[in-house]
């Protein structure tokens, strides 16, 4: 299952911590955490309150799934046809809709 939600994250690095990060997470059947995703390219409404995830998109392979990438909203809108391109498991699912 995957659901987002607003992570708030302890950090001695941050002027003001905590830091939030509007976020999606994987859990799978055990509810363990397989997958966490920090929103890449935040919108207006998002820059008010949390900080853009550092580490781009996640694309890995989850068991039961296979190939995965994760996104939140305007991070597709704004740079889908670059993440397509760049990303394997995108590219496919893309592919195989049709």
């Amino acid at each position: 299952m995957t659901v987002g939600y607003p992570e708030k994250v302890s950090s001695p690095k941050w002027p003001a911590s905590p830091e939030y990060y509007n976020s999606a997470i994987t859990v799978n059947s055990d509810g363990e955490t397989i997958a966490n995703y920090r929103k890449s390219f935040l919108y207006d409404t998002d820059e008010a309150w949390a900080l853009e995830g550092p580490d781009g998109f996640y694309g890995g392979s989850i068991d039961g799934l296979g190939e995965v990438a994760m996104g939140i909203c305007m991070c597709f809108y704004l740079f889908g046809s670059v993440l397509i391109a760049q990303n394997e498991a995108l590219r496919t699912w893309f592919t195989n809709l049709g």
